[in-house]
């Protein structure tokens, strides 16, 4: 039995919209799953993180990044230690999307720096 049903049964709804938010809930409903298994261990949850940050990308996977340097958001050092390696292993862009964004922007004094 869940000790979260209310939120697992939020979480499962959320999961079947479409799009992003979907996408989330069924990245925050895994991640849950793994930490009720019987054999859940700091290791096994910190890679179910590092798991769904990688398949979300983009901003959420920028946010599991960020919090492996913040021991006040992830008390526990093997799920940080995780979540660090979030940092180092980052797809490169192609020149042109960055570009691409920085135009958008329409700031002055933008470059990209190797």
């Amino acid at each position: 039995e869940s000790r979260l049903p209310v939120m697992n049964l939020g979480l499962a709804i959320a999961a079947a919209l479409p799009g992003r938010v979907g996408d989330i809930s069924a990245s925050v409903k895994a991640i849950l799953q793994e930490t009720e298994r019987e054999n859940a261990t700091s290791d096994t949850i910190g890679k179910s993180m590092v798991k769904e940050a990688n398949a979300l990308k983009g901003l959420m996977r920028k946010v599991a990044q960020q919090m492996g340097n913040r021991v006040d958001l992830v008390e526990d050092f093997t799920i940080r230690s995780h979540l660090r390696t979030l940092q180092a292993d980052c797809d490169k862009r192609p020149h042109n999307d960055i570009e691409g964004q920085m135009r958008v922007l329409k700031m002055k004094g933008l470059e990209i720096v190797e």
